[in-house]
């Protein structure tokens, strides 16, 4: 994708959605950039780069300091899932930058997260139906 002024603002507006999605659920970099960036041109590899970018910092510290601010922020739990998150994010990115995996493997398994976490977000907050509940007791 050339950066042409109108696809520079373009993918702002992009940021500006994502950013927004980001900061009032949680979610966004993936499930919506992701697929955003796609559809305007990005390869699979440009468009996790550009979705790591935007966790450093832009995404994380505004985010990060008002949660904790509000005392929403449980130190000793968020730093084992950032500890396995760390080596989950090497071990991902090594694969995709490796091209261990094709294009077209990346988009099948991309497509299938995605509706894996719609239908489990559909069932347990909009059905109230709590499938981890019966897994415990199976």
């Amino acid at each position: 994708m050339t950066l042409s002024y109108y696809n520079a603002i373009i993918l702002t507006i992009v940021g500006i959605i994502t950013g927004t999605s980001v900061g009032l659920t949680g979610i966004g970099s993936g499930i919506l950039t992701v697929p955003l960036l796609i559809y305007l041109g990005m390869t699979p590899q440009e468009t996790v780069a550009t979705v790591l970018l935007m966790h450093v910092i832009p995404q994380s510290l505004p985010g990060l300091y008002l949660y904790y601010k509000k005392g929403h922020l449980d130190v000793a739990k968020s730093i084992f899932v950032v500890m396995g998150s760390v080596i989950g994010v090497y071990i991902g990115s090594y694969i995709g930058s490796e091209n261990i995996i094709g294009q077209d493997t990346l988009y099948k398994i991309l497509a299938a997260i995605m509706a894996l976490s719609s239908l489990f977000i559909y069932f347990k907050h909009v059905c109230k139906i709590d499938y981890l509940f019966y897994i415990k007791n199976m």
